[in-house]
Formats: C-alpha cells, structure tokens, sequence
C-alpha cells in the first residue's frame, strides 16, 4: 500500500493508496491521474473542488482524512501488515495460513464434516464384529496366509485407490497398489502404535495428503476415547502446495474441530 508524500508516484485509480483499496473504474473526460494533482500546493492541503468533481462523499472524505506532507517528502511503499511497514517472510507466512484458515471455515459445511450420528451406527454395525473375526483369522498365518497387518494394510490401498478413481477421476493401477502393499507391510512392523489417552479425556489424529503434480489435496482426523473407540471424525479437500502445508492444515482443522 502506498503512503502518500508529494502524490507524484501514485495513480489515483490503479495503485492501492485508500484503506477502501484501489478506486479503479474509468476515468472521467480530462481527470487527473496522478494524486499529486489533486493537491493544492499553494495552500497546503487538498483540492477539495476536484475531490468533488470525481468522486462521491466517501471516497471524498477518506481522501481528506489523509494528511498532507512537505512537497519534497516521497511517496512510499509499505506492509501494513507489521507495525514497521516492512515485509517479513514471518509475517507474509501468518497472512497466507490466516487467510487458508479463512476459506476453509467458509467451505466448511455440513457436507464436508460427517455426522457425529453416523459414525456412531457405523460401528454399532453387527456386521464389524464378523469382519474383525474375518481378519483375526489370519493371525496365526496358517497354511501360509499372510499377516494382519498384510491383510488390513491390502485393504486400506484398495479403499485409497477407489477413492481416488471416484473423487479424482484417477485410474486405479493395480501392480503399483501391489507394491506400496508390500512396501507399507514391511515398515508396518517398525511403526509406531496408537497410545491411548487418559481416562475422561479423547485423542484426535490428524493426517493430510496431497495428489503428485498438482495442489489438490485432502485432510482428515478422528477422535477417540481413552478405551480406542471412534468418538467423531471429519474429511475434507483441501489446496496446498507441499504435503507440509496440508498436514499444517490438518492440524488447524482438527484444533478448529475440537473447539466446536
């Protein structure tokens, strides 16, 4: 944003030097395109009958409001976002997260959050518990069956890459599933178990994902109680630039999520 000086550098319809932002819209028939025109030098203050002849009362009067500075003082550039005008890396960081943070609470609806309702009939299914003795079978690798871990892992892919050729229109591609199955099934046995929280309070996790080559990308947390069992949970997509930035996002969702 521009401070106005002399008004020599700055455009009264192009460049940003009002609060408002910038005036923009056409000119009229011999209008002058400089601020410094609008200044009355000899008097020191502002051209209050051309103010008049342009624009209406409330661009009028946030021009006045403006203070006129000695003729040799130049107009500047500054960040209105730190107290020193200069631009930070920190600061133009905290704009850009305040401002995802924004769009996301604006996009938030009750189609991307899944109904507390749901999740609660989803696992209260009968259903589950043949599923889990389905899966428990497989434990004791018998006849050369592969592993739990193998088995749940197998079953995540399948569920990603569907979900992929559905809301992405990606094709499935079977061989690659195959090996992030085994590549996933080996580091499976060195990852980290869930820990559960203290009794009376819950644990949400967080992760976030983001499509190769392009900044779709999409968040996701859950909620459970100290006994493990799924409280609440949402899913939504998201824009990020780095698999960084939508984890970060993540994060801010699920600390906006508990909140509520």
């Amino acid at each position: 944003m521009w401070s106005i000086g002399n008004g020599q550098r700055v455009n009264i319809r192009e460049d940003k030097w009002l609060k408002r932002g910038v005036i923009g819209g056409p000119a009229n028939v011999n209008e002058p395109k400089k601020v410094a025109e609008l200044i009355d030098v000899a008097e020191g203050q502002w051209n209050e009958q051309k103010l008049e002849e342009i624009f209406d009362e409330q661009t009028k009067q946030e021009i006045l409001s403006i203070p006129i500075q000695p003729q040799e003082t130049n107009d500047e550039l500054f960040w209105k976002g730190t107290k020193s005008g200069c631009y930070t890396v920190k600061n133009g960081y905290n704009i850009i997260r305040q401002e995802s943070s924004k769009k996301l609470a604006e996009q938030l609806s009750s189609s991307t959050q899944t109904p507390r309702a749901l999740w609660n009939s989803i696992w209260n299914l009968k259903g589950i518990t043949r599923i889990e003795a389905w899966l428990m079978k497989f434990t004791k690798k018998q006849n050369g069956l592969p592993s739990l871990e193998m088995v749940a892992t197998t079953l995540w892919h399948i569920w990603k890459s569907r979900n992929n050729s559905i809301f992405r229109g990606q094709n499935p591609n079977a061989e690659e599933n195959c090996r992030s199955c085994a590549r996933n099934g080996r580091e499976g046995a060195a990852s980290p178990t869930w820990i559960a929280p203290e009794r009376g309070r819950l644990k949400i996790n967080v992760d976030g994902s983001l499509v190769e080559g392009s900044t779709d990308g999409a968040i996701a947390c859950i909620c459970r109680d100290h006994t493990g069992v799924l409280v609440d949970g949402l899913t939504k997509s998201v824009k990020g630039s780095s698999v960084a930035q939508v984890e970060t996002l993540a994060v801010l969702e699920a600390m906006r999520f508990a909140k509520q």
